[in-house]
């Protein structure tokens, strides 16, 4: 969409939850740290469709993207809806 395609050193370089850890701490140390590189921070009051937002689920940060009032993240079986309020909001520059 925003013509930048900010993943593509990403994908490919693990295939675990474990790698994608392992990957994080490479990238800068935590979730927030590696989105600063690619995104710009909002305000979560801000949040908006398409806005990927950190949010924790079952005990532990993940990121996922702000649609319908609610958080979309990656699940055991594919997409899961959280109806959670985000630890913080990025927007795609």
């Amino acid at each position: 969409m925003c013509g930048e395609d900010f993943a593509e050193g990403w994908r490919g370089t693990y295939d675990s939850e474990h790698g994608a850890k392992k990957a994080i701490l490479r990238g800068g140390g935590s979730l927030e740290k590696v989105l600063a590189r690619y995104l710009d921070e909002v305000p979560v009051k801000l949040a908006q469709r398409g806005d990927i937002a950190i949010v924790e689920n079952s005990g532990a940060r993940c990121a996922g993207v702000v649609y319908s009032g609610v958080v979309w993240v990656p699940g055991e079986n594919g997409l899961v809806r959280l109806r959670v309020k985000p630890l913080s909001v990025w927007r795609v520059r």
